[in-house]
C-alpha cells in the first residue's frame, strides 16, 4: 500500500486510504496515525480509554469543542468511520457483565490494513511488522483480554496522554517488557525477565519498570522477579547498553482509581504485602531503585521523575533539607520556638552513621517549655527503601526512649517533598510504642506556610500517627510541638 500525504481543508496532513474487500474509502489525518499505533502495541483496548485517548490527540490538533458531551460523541462517530474502511475492528466482551457502561466492554483491535498502513508510513519497522502479524494470525478469533491485560493497556495509553503534554515526541518511549531491546536481546535464561510495561527517557537515562500487581501472585513470585532485576541490572550486559541508566521498578496494584469498576479496594493492604517482600536495600545496585504505588500517585511520580525530583541526588537533598529548615524557622519563630539543627553524633555520640540514620535532627525549644528532639526522615512515596529506613528507625527510637540508661527521648518526623505524596504513601506496621510519637508532613506545605501573610490563621502542617486508627491525622493541639 503506498499512502501519499495531502493538505485537508483545516490544514492537516491527511493520507487517502483505498476502498478495498467492501471496506469504504478513508480520509485519515496524520494524528490518528497515533491513535493506531496504540491500539497494534496492546493488541485490545477499551473504548474508553480510546476515545479519551483520542480527545486528546483531536483537541491538540485544532479539533476542539467547549461541550464535552459532543467531543466524545464526534470521537466515536469517528471511530466508527475508521471500522468501516478496515483500519481497526471492534469486538464486545460479554464477560464484563458487570460494567454497567458498554464502552468499558467494547474492545478495538488493529487489522491487516493497519499493519499496512503503518509499515507504509515508516512507523513500523520490518522486525516490527513480522512481529505484529504473528500476532494478528494468533487474534483472529477474539478472546476477551485478562483485567490485567486491560490494565497495562489503561497505564501505557494514560501515561502517553501524561507526557505528551509535557514532552517531545522523541523524548519519551513506552513499549511492553516483551518488544523493548534490553529485554528482548538478554540472554541469561535463569533471570529473564519481561516486565508488564516500560516508560523510558532517553536524555534522563531513566528507565521506568511497571509490574501491574493482580493481587494473586504470592512471596515467592515476587521475591523471584526482584531476585531476577537485581541480578540482571547488576550485570555487564545492562553496563554495556547504558552504564548511566537508572531503573526504577515499580509494582502497581490494580485498585479502586485504576480500573474503577473492575475492582472497588484501595489495596493498602497489598501494598504492605508487596513492600514487605523486597529484602533490604542495602542489597541492591546502585543504580536500582524499587517502588510500590497508588495508581493515584503515578502522574505525580512521573512528573517528579521528569524533574529529577523523585530520586534526589546528594546535592538536590541537602537543598531541600536546607529549604525545609529555613521555612520551618521562618514559621515557628513567631510562636517563639528555637530550631537547632544537630548531627546525629552530637546527641548521640556513641553512634555512627549508616544508610538507616536520620537526613537530619531537629531541636525545638519553646519559651517556658520542656525542649524536644526530632530525627528526620526524607521520604520518597512508595519507595522501598524510604519504608525500610522508616522501620528501622522506629525500632531504634523505641529502644532509646524506653531506655532507663538516658533521660533522651526523640521522636520521629516524616518528611515528604508534596503534600500529595504525603497523603498516598502507604507506610507498613504503622502501630509504634507509646513512647514514640510519629508525625508526617511535606516540604511544599511549610513552603507555603512560610508565603502566608496572615500567621493568626496558620495552622501548622503536622499530621500524628494515631495508632488506633493507624491512620494520620492533623494534630489538634496544633502549637505544642
Amino acid at each position: 500500500m503506498k499512502l501519499k500525504p495531502s493538505l485537508s481543508q483545516y490544514g492537516t496532513t491527511i493520507y487517502t486510504i483505498p476502498k478495498a474487500h467492501g471496506y469504504k474509502k478513508l480520509l485519515l489525518h496524520e494524528f490518528e496515525l497515533d491513535l493506531l499505533e496504540q491500539v497494534v502495541k496492546y493488541t485490545y483496548l477499551r473504548a474508553i480509554e480510546l476515545i479519551d485517548y483520542f480527545v486528546v490527540i483531536r483537541d491538540k490538533n485544532g479539533f476542539s469543542n467547549e461541550d464535552n458531551v459532543r467531543i466524545r460523541q464526534n470521537a466515536t462517530k469517528r471511530l466508527a468511520k475508521i471500522k468501516d474502511a478496515g483500519v481497526l475492528k471492534s469486538n464486545e466482551a460479554s464477560e464484563y457483565k458487570g460494567h454497567n457502561l458498554l464502552y468499558k466492554r467494547i474492545f478495538y483491535t488493529f487489522t491487516k490494513r493497519t499493519l499496512e498502513i503503518l509499515y507504509s508510513l515508516n512507523r513500523l519497522t520490518d522486525d516490527e511488522l513480522a512481529y505484529y502479524t504473528v500476532v494478528l494470525e494468533k487474534n483472529m478469533r477474539f478472546k476477551p483480554p485478562s483485567i490485567h491485560s486491560v490494565a497495562i493497556a489503561a497505564l501505557g495509553t494514560r501515561l502517553d496522554l501524561q507526557l505528551k503534554s509535557k514532552l517531545g515526541k522523541d523524548d519519551f518511549v513506552i513499549s511492553k517488557g516483551t518488544t523493548h531491546p534490553l529485554f528482548k536481546n538478554y540472554t541469561d535464561d535463569t533471570v529473564q525477565i519481561f516486565p508488564d510495561l516500560l516508560l523510558e527517557l532517553p536524555d534522563h537515562n531513566k528507565l521506568l519498570i511497571f509490574e501491574v500487581d493482580g493481587g494473586r501472585q504470592l512471596r515467592d513470585v515476587i521475591e523471584s522477579k526482584y531476585f531476577r532485576y537485581r541480578k540482571m541490572f547488576s550485570s555487564n550486559y545492562v553496563k554495556k547498553y547504558n552504564s548511566e541508566l537508572q531503573a526504577h521498578i515499580i509494582f502497581l496494584p490494580i485498585d479502586a482509581d485504576f480500573l474503577t469498576d473492575e475492582n472497588r479496594s484501595s489495596k493498602s493492604h497489598r501494598i504492605k504485602y508487596l513492600k514487605n517482600c523486597i529484602p533490604s536495600f542495602e542489597k541492591w545496585g546502585s543504580n536500582l531503585n524499587m517502588f510500590t504505588i497508588r495508581y493515584s500517585a503515578i502522574e505525580e511520580f512521573v512528573d517528579r521523575t521528569i524533574t529529577f525530583s523523585e530520586q534526589l541526588s546528594e546535592y538536590g537533598l541537602n537543598a531541600l533539607m536546607k529549604q525545609w529548615l529555613y521555612n520551618l524557622e521562618s514559621t515557628l519563630m513567631p510562636l517563639n520556638y528555637k530550631v537547632t539543627v544537630l548531627t546525629e553524633q552530637e546527641l548521640l555520640p556513641q553512634t555512627k552513621s549508616t544508610a538507616y540514620s536520620p537526613n537530619t535532627v531537629i531541636k525545638l525549644k519553646q519559651v517556658g517549655k520542656k525542649e524536644k528532639h526530632y530525627f528526620v526522615l526524607y521520604m520518597n512515596n512508595g519507595e522501598i527503601r524510604s519504608q525500610q529506613r522508616y522501620l528501622e528507625t522506629i525500632q531504634r527510637l523505641t529502644a532509646i526512649n524506653e531506655s532507663e540508661s538516658n533521660n533522651l527521648h526523640i521522636n520521629l518526623l516524616l518528611l515528604y517533598a508534596t503534600s500529595h505524596s504525603r497523603k498516598t504513601d502507604v507506610l507498613n506496621d504503622l502501630v509504634a510504642s507509646d513512647n514514640l510519637q510519629i508525625f508526617a508532613t511535606s516540604e511544599e506545605e511549610w513552603r507555603e506556610l512560610a508565603e502566608a501573610e496572615n500567621m493568626e490563621l496558620v495552622v501548622l502542617p503536622l499530621y500524628e500517627q494515631n495508632n488506633k486508627l493507624l491512620s494520620y491525622t492533623l494534630r489538634k493541639e496544633n502549637y505544642r510541638l
